[in-house]
This record gives C-alpha cells, sequence and structure tokens, in this order.
C-alpha cells in the first residue's frame, strides 16, 4: 500500500509540473516578438516534456516490475507455507 501512495503522489506531482510549465509556455508564447522566438520556446518546451514523460515512464515501469516481483515473493512464500501442512 505504501508503495501505491508513493505512485500515485509522484504521479500527481508529474502531473502538477506539468500543468504549470504547460501554462507558462503559454506565458512565453505571448511574450514572444518574433517567429524564430515562438520556434525557441516550442522547442525547448516539447524537448523538456519528451525528456519528463520519458523519466516518468521509466519510473512507472520500475514500480510496476517491483510490484510485481514483491506479488510474484509472496505467491512463493505462501506455496511454501501450504506445501508445508
Amino acid at each position: 500500500m505504501e508503495s501505491m501512495a508513493t505512485a500515485q503522489k509522484d504521479w500527481s506531482d508529474f502531473v502538477h509540473r506539468r500543468i504549470k510549465e504547460d501554462v507558462a509556455v503559454g506565458r512565453r508564447l505571448m511574450q514572444s516578438h518574433s517567429l524564430a522566438d515562438m520556434h525557441q520556446v516550442y522547442s525547448e518546451y516539447l524537448n523538456n516534456a519528451l525528456e519528463q514523460y520519458k523519466e516518468q515512464s521509466a519510473k512507472v515501469i520500475e514500480r510496476g516490475q517491483a510490484v510485481a516481483e514483491h506479488i510474484e515473493e509472496i505467491s512463493e512464500s505462501d506455496k511454501s507455507a501450504r506445501s508445508r501442512h
């Protein structure tokens, strides 16, 4: 349960950070003075977003694997205990 709570908090933090950056890019675009400025803003935004999504996806996969391994350990332990009785 603790791992699920941590995962939910991590996801919530990620979404909050992405929303803040989404709003900030709009402000930066409104302050752009040329097409080149807009291109630079979008380029930085997309590169940053892709990197953050990649990192978050890796975290989710790692957590999923850890949970699956934990469940497997519990299952094996349960099977061993039943076979002894």
